[in-house]
């Protein structure tokens, strides 16, 4: 099994969202889970499951790296 990639805090979280200017439910709609369930990744009360902690991982990545360029 490939190893997950660690997340960033859960204060970076919505910080990058914010960057982003993308709201919750938008950023919840990408990964395919609800909005309720998003947030309590990004406050980090709960964790992702393998296959969705990749496409959130994947996300958080994408909007690390865009932030980057600007």
């Amino acid at each position: 099994m490939i190893p997950l990639a660690p997340l960033p805090r859960p204060e970076e979280r919505r910080e990058l969202r914010d960057q982003m200017g993308i709201c919750l439910e938008d950023a919840a709609r990408e990964v395919g889970v609800s909005s309720r369930q998003y947030l309590r990744w990004e406050w980090g009360d709960s964790s992702p499951r393998p296959g969705n902690h990749r496409k959130y991982s994947a996300q958080l990545q994408r909007w690390q790296r865009l932030i980057g360029e600007l």
